[in-house]
C-alpha cells in the first residue's frame, strides 16, 4: 500500500489519486498551456504528466501546497539555528555551513526525481548573475536523493537545468526535513547569523527571492548563533 497523497502543508487532509486528476486543468492554466511556445509552460506540463504517473504508480509523496508561503511560521523570522552540514560539491570541494557565517545563504533543497525541481536552478541562476560579485550572498543547491556528481550532470543537462552555483551531493531527506522542508522544491534562507529566516516549499523565483532576501536585511541584527547539531 502507497503513502496517502496530502492537499496540504500540514499533512492532514489525505485525498485520492482521482482528485490529482480532476486539478490537473487548473494546474496547467497555473503554470502554462502545453501547446505555449514559452519553454516553462511546456516544462511545466511535462512535469505535470510525469508527477501524475508517479503518484498512480504510488513512487512518491505529493504535497501540494496552499499558499505563497509554505513556512508553517509564514514570513516570520527567527526559525532557529540552522543545522550544520558539510557535504562536497560536483567538483569535491567541501562546502561546509558555517564557513559561509556573515552571507545570506540561499539553499535549495531537491532531488532529481522531483519534477517541478527543473524549474528552481533557471531562477536561482537570475539571482546568483546579479549577486555574485556582491560578496553577500551564497547560494548552494543540495541533492536530497542520493544521485551520484555524474547523475546529477546528466540530470542537469537532460533538463537544461545547469546551475551557475555550487551543487552538494551527499545529503538525504533528512537533511531537508531538519531546517523545515517538507516538500520538494524548497529554498531555505539563513541570515548571517547562521538562523533560517525563511522558509518555502515550491518555486521560488528570482523576484520573490529578491524580496525574501530584501526582509533579511529589514530584520533586526542577530548575534552570531552556535551550530545546530
Amino acid at each position: 500500500m502507497s503513502d496517502p497523497i496530502y492537499l496540504d502543508y500540514n499533512a492532514t487532509t489525505p485525498v485520492a489519486p482521482e482528485v490529482i486528476d480532476a486539478m490537473l486543468p487548473a494546474l496547467r492554466d497555473l503554470w502554462g498551456n502545453p501547446s505555449s511556445d514559452h519553454a516553462y509552460g511546456r516544462r511545466a506540463a511535462e512535469a505535470i504528466d510525469v508527477a501524475r504517473a508517479r503518484i498512480l504508480a504510488g513512487l512518491c509523496d505529493v504535497a501540494l501546497v496552499v499558499g505563497a508561503d509554505a513556512s508553517p511560521n509564514g514570513p516570520s523570522t527567527d526559525l532557529g539555528p540552522a543545522p550544520e552540514f558539510s557535504h562536497p560539491d560536483l567538483t569535491g570541494k567541501v562546502v561546509q555551513l558555517s564557513e559561509l557565517r556573515g552571507r545570506t545563504v540561499i539553499i535549495d533543497f531537491w532531488a532529481t526525481w522531483c519534477p517541478p525541481c527543473v524549474f528552481q536552478p533557471a531562477e536561482l541562476n537570475a539571482f546568483w548573475e546579479r549577486h555574485q560579485q556582491d560578496g553577500q550572498y551564497a547560494v548552494l543547491g543540495i541533492e536530497v536523493g542520493g544521485a551520484s556528481a555524474e547523475e546529477i550532470r546528466e540530470w542537469a543537462r537532460e533538463n537544461d537545468a545547469v546551475a551557475q552555483y555550487p551543487i552538494l551531493t551527499g545529503a538525504d531527506e533528512d537533511l531537508a526535513r531538519r531546517f523545515g522542508a517538507l516538500g520538494f522544491p524548497a529554498l531555505v534562507i539563513v541570515n548571517p547569523a547562521g538562523e533560517i529566516h525563511a522558509v518555502h516549499v515550491g518555486l521560488t523565483t528570482a523576484r520573490e527571492l529578491e524580496e525574501q532576501v530584501a526582509s533579511v536585511a529589514r530584520a533586526p541584527a542577530s548575534a552570531p548563533t552556535g551550530d545546530a547539531g
